[in-house]
C-alpha cells in the first residue's frame, strides 16, 4: 500500500460499514444472504440457511 492508499482511507467512517454489514448479514432475516458470504468465503456449497446460528456478543 502507498502512500496515497492511506489518504483515501482517512475519510471513511468505519463504524458506519461495520453497522451496514451488520445489518446485511448479521440479520436474521437475510440468511439466505449470510450463507451466500459463508459458502463465497470458505468454498463451500451449504444450501440450507436455517442451519446458520447467529451469535453476538
Amino acid at each position: 500500500m502507498n502512500r496515497t492508499d492511506n489518504n483515501r482511507n482517512e475519510g471513511m467512517n468505519r463504524q458506519y460499514k461495520d453497522r451496514l454489514f451488520k445489518f446485511i448479514f448479521g440479520n436474521p432475516e437475510n440468511k439466505e444472504w449470510t450463507l451466500s458470504l459463508y459458502n463465497a468465503v470458505n468454498g463451500s456449497s451449504y444450501t440450507n440457511p436455517d442451519d446458520i446460528k447467529l451469535t453476538t456478543r
